[in-house]
């Protein structure tokens, strides 16, 4: 690499549901210097697996704790500036919002928050974070970020589906009663825009599409292709844009298995010349069996989340505001789209 030659970290922030996924598998693995995931094979030969992680690792610095782990500067200092000028970062976890270090508070306002859980307000935690990454980078690299954004109406219910929730009405409820602010996305380009200077920092509107929005992405930190020329053609089939009025929960996640260590320590009290056989084989299969009953009856009780009439006032009037001065700062009609 030649010594004038300009170095950049290129970081796609998220939010999750906003084509996120759809990007770092179809567009992100043609440009050369993305980091990709650990388990993306496709770019293994550009990246070790060491190098690959720092993905994961910068992603989840800002929201959980490090234990003695890497400092920022040690991470920074393992990019691997020394086979492309240019390193591409995509990751959800960057949208984090951790109000909590205590097992299991939520990061996402589609979940129930934990007993006296303050509500998320202000400033975006990555900002900090990014903050802190700016001061560690060496003076040569530019640190450029971009957003993905998504009108509130759309991306709650979509994301509360994925994670399995039953009912938006309570969420929405949650979110203005506790006056939580992780979908006012204004305050997020601001501070963003503040950190970084507008000309170093990128918004994307989930509506316009991942084609369109992708072609931004190129132009905007002058990326290259791996191979002749970028096709962004073949990422048109990869996210279904669907404007609809519902979203069908996804599968229940299958739970640990909270009773079987209680249950095998009571054996060992009660059956004191040892466990008869059988009997852990026996709750064994009781176990498959109630988890089949329950994967067989689980599309019967799920019921695809729909804004009412209600739901959709109630959340238009509470994310209003942001949004007519994130449409005065993007300077798009947000109205059209959705917002």
């Amino acid at each position: 690499m030649a010594e004038n030659q300009s170095r950049q970290l290129v970081l796609h922030l998220g939010f999750p549901k906003t084509g996120t996924t759809s990007l770092q598998d179809s567009f992100f693995p043609q440009v050369k210097g993305y980091l990709g995931k650990v388990s993306d094979r496709r770019i293994e030969l550009e990246f070790t697996a060491s190098e690959q992680e720092l993905s994961r690792a910068l992603g989840y610095y800002h929201s959980l704790p490090r234990n003695g782990g890497e400092t920022l500067g040690e991470l920074v200092e393992r990019l691997p500036f020394h086979a492309s000028p240019t390193i591409l970062i995509s990751n959800e976890a960057f949208c984090r919002w951790p109000v909590s270090l205590r097992p299991g508070a939520p990061w996402s306002p589609v979940n129930r928050p934990l007993p006296f859980e303050p509500p998320r307000k202000g400033t975006h935690p990555m900002i900090a974070f990014l903050a802190e990454l700016r001061e560690a980078l060496p003076e040569d690299v530019d640190l450029l970020t971009i957003i993905s954004l998504r009108a509130q109406q759309t991306y709650l219910p979509s994301q509360a589906a994925q994670r399995g929730e039953q009912s938006i009405g309570r969420i929405i409820r949650r979110l203005a009663r506790s006056g939580d602010e992780y979908v006012y996305w204004d305050q997020v380009v601001h501070d963003l825009e503040q950190l970084r200077g507008p000309s170093k920092h990128l918004t994307l509107l989930f509506e316009d599409g991942l084609e369109f929005n992708a072609g931004r992405i190129v132009k905007f930190g002058s990326l290259t292709p791996k191979l002749t020329k970028f096709d962004l053609g073949s990422i048109s089939h990869a996210n279904s844009r669907s404007q609809g009025q519902s979203w069908n929960p996804a599968e229940p996640r299958r739970k640990a298995d909270r009773f079987a260590p209680v249950l095998k320590k009571f054996a060992r009290v009660f059956f004191r010349n040892g466990v008869p056989a059988g009997l852990g084989d026996a709750y064994l299969h009781a176990r498959e069996s109630l988890h089949s009953v329950r994967k067989v009856l689980s599309p019967l009780s799920r019921k695809p989340l729909t804004l009412t009439t209600r739901q959709r006032s109630t959340l238009q009037d509470y994310v209003r505001e942001s949004n007519i001065t994130l449409g005065q700062m993007l300077q798009r009609d947000l109205d059209r789209l959705g917002y």
